[in-house]
This record gives C-alpha cells, sequence and structure tokens, in this order.
C-alpha cells in the first residue's frame, strides 16, 4: 500500500511539474495582441541603424544635425 501511495504521489508530482511546457507547446488557446494593425494597413518600417557622419543618411534619430554631420544633412561647412 506504501508502495502504491508512493507512485501516485510521484505521478501527480511529475505531472505537475510538466503543465507549464504543455501550455508552452500549443495546448492553450493562444492571447492575440493587444495592438492591433488595421486590415491593409503596413507595418512602419524600421529605423536604420544609426551610421556615421558621411555615410550619405542624415540619421536625426541617432544625433547627426546639419551643425554635427554637414554632409549627411546639408549644413554649411566650415
Amino acid at each position: 500500500m506504501k508502495k502504491l501511495i508512493h507512485t501516485v504521489s510521484a505521478l501527480a508530482l511529475f505531472s505537475f511539474a510538466l503543465l507549464p511546457y504543455a501550455a508552452a507547446s500549443g495546448g492553450a488557446e493562444r492571447v492575440a495582441p493587444t495592438e492591433e494593425v488595421a486590415a491593409g494597413a503596413q507595418a512602419p518600417a524600421p529605423a536604420p541603424a544609426c551610421g556615421r557622419c558621411g555615410d550619405g543618411y542624415c540619421a536625426p534619430q541617432c544625433g547627426e544635425t546639419a551643425t554635427s554631420c554637414p554632409k549627411d544633412c546639408g549644413g554649411t561647412s566650415s
């Protein structure tokens, strides 16, 4: 009888340990993302990677301005 109780309790513990893996593998219903994209709308283009001054692209998100990088942003060079 002790062996039966031990085996059943071990199986119960093992099955509870596997629950997170069963839910992650698609056993649970997937949740929709919080942001919805309108039908036919395009996703915004990713920001270009920050290069360096003189690469031919003015990247204001990287700190390039007409003063700091006149070659790319069309400022006057002195």
